[in-house]
């Protein structure tokens, strides 16, 4: 007999009511193998609707502070931009709306400078149920200058983020400005493109909070100026189904499997 508060929909399957499951019946009612619960057909149009969104989730062009200038996007915070305690008074917002560091604070030696905490620096926090693929970050890198004697300066920008410790071992890029070829006076700022490539495994199935530093180095206490504007970090946000949800799915898939096999 067929359980209370049930029918049988001219699809031949009978439904219940009370326990959500499809089950196919014969014309003699014998009960046979459960095909799906509607439970698991709600999980997989969850699922289904669970789709990277490409975006831009980090913009800074420091035009009048230093927070993000993008649209947010659900699922995470970018946080304003901010300096180590070792940058202390010789860098961070220009008046020129771009990022700035003396170059006449910064070593030759990167380990140094990640003890020294000199780097500038920002934080994406990634909100539960949420992940975040990274593909890529560019900015523009350069110097400018505040004097004559320069030559043979050579100045750098190293990115290291949390997901490496910090590690000087662990650079995922670095640009490098030579000041002998400065074209102009000490208002000239000069800039490089640089496109820093996130699509390795590591920043994928991002969650929590990832930090991204830049740090300076250059090989001579000369006068100049470390440049970086323009800050864009592009990826990939998606919603994380709940455990239930993917359980569901799951013994619904092998429901289907089971009757196809017999």
């Amino acid at each position: 007999m067929l359980p209370p508060l049930s029918t049988v929909g001219c699809d031949g399957l009978y439904h219940s009511p009370l326990t959500g499951l499809l089950i196919s019946i014969d014309t003699k009612m014998k009960i046979k193998t459960p095909i799906l619960t509607y439970s698991a057909i709600a999980a997989a149009a969850i699922l289904t609707s669970v789709t990277a969104q490409a975006a831009v989730i980090a913009e800074y062009n420091f035009s009048g502070n230093l927070d993000s200038s993008a649209t947010p996007v659900t699922g995470v915070t970018a946080n304003a931009v901010t300096e180590g305690a070792g940058i202390g008074g010789s860098g961070g917002y220009s008046t020129a709306q771009n990022l700035y560091t003396e170059g006449t604070i910064t070593g030759a030696d990167l380990d140094g400078e990640v003890t020294g905490l000199r780097y500038h620096s920002f934080t994406i926090d990634v909100a539960s149920g949420f992940q975040m693929d990274l593909t890529s970050l560019t900015l523009d890198a350069g110097y400018s200058m505040s004097a004559t004697d320069f030559g043979g300066k050579i100045m750098t920008q190293s990115l290291l983020t949390s997901v490496g410790g910090f590690s000087g071992a662990a650079v995922v890029g670095s640009i490098s400005s030579d000041l002998t070829a400065y074209p102009g006076s000490s208002a000239t700022m000069v800039y490089k493109p640089w496109v820093i490539d996130l699509n390795d495994a590591a920043f994928q199935g991002l969650t929590g909070s990832t930090e991204f530093r830049f740090y300076m180095t250059d090989n001579s206490s000369k006068p100049g100026r470390h440049r970086m504007d323009d800050f864009v970090l592009n990826g990939e946000i998606s919603a994380v189904p709940e455990p239930s949800c993917a359980a569901l799915l799951g013994l619904g898939g092998f429901s289907l499997i089971m009757r196809r096999r017999r």
